[in-house]
């Protein structure tokens, strides 16, 4: 959503973007959320990012921004996930 894709543009003011928290866990558990924080008007982040995300029955279409990441990023932390082992066992071996 903040960078040039092919999904659509569901981000005018950066609020939501500007509210992505990336916490890391343990070496390979990272937790993404928003922070708890709300628009002028009152309205939490936390509902705008699953409006967007999955749609609404009051006409606001689904733009699947976290689906579409993990779609995108899936083959490079497969990848990355892969070398990890690699390089384990070879420390092993």
């Amino acid at each position: 959503i903040a960078g040039k894709r092919e999904e659509k543009k569901s981000v005018l003011t950066g609020t939501l973007i500007n509210s992505i928290e990336v916490r890391k866990i343990s070496l390979m558990e990272m937790e993404i959320r928003p922070r708890n924080i709300s628009y002028m008007n009152g309205t939490k982040v936390e509902d705008v990012a699953k409006w967007l995300e999955y749609g609404t029955s009051k006409g606001i279409v689904a733009r699947s921004h976290f689906g579409n990441s993990v779609k995108r990023l899936k083959p490079k932390v497969i990848n990355n996930m892969q070398s990890a082992v690699r390089k384990a066992i070879g420390r092993v071996g």
